[in-house]
């Protein structure tokens, strides 16, 4: 006599943990992926602006030496529409 036995249930659960490790194991990867990309924005984004903001001061160092208001003037209105 020959026993079937039913392993569908089985098969479904090992399916769903592969499922999952699968789904893990790309979530992570693509949050890698975007991760790195932005931090380094991020990082220039910061440097970036640590220039202008030196570059800002130097200008107003300038400004108080020499007076060129008509140069500096549509400078700063420039700096203060980006970083308003």
């Amino acid at each position: 006599m020959v026993q079937l036995i039913d392993v569908s249930s089985k098969i479904k659960v090992e399916d769903l943990k592969l499922e999952k490790k699968l789904l893990t194991v790309m979530n992570a990867t693509v949050s890698h992926e975007i991760r790195n990309p932005l931090n380094a924005l991020i990082a220039q984004i910061t440097f970036m602006a640590g220039l202008l903001a030196s570059f800002f001061a130097l200008l107003a160092t300038i400004k108080t030496l020499v007076s060129l208001d008509s140069v500096i003037k549509p400078i700063e209105d420039l700096y203060s529409q980006l970083f308003a």
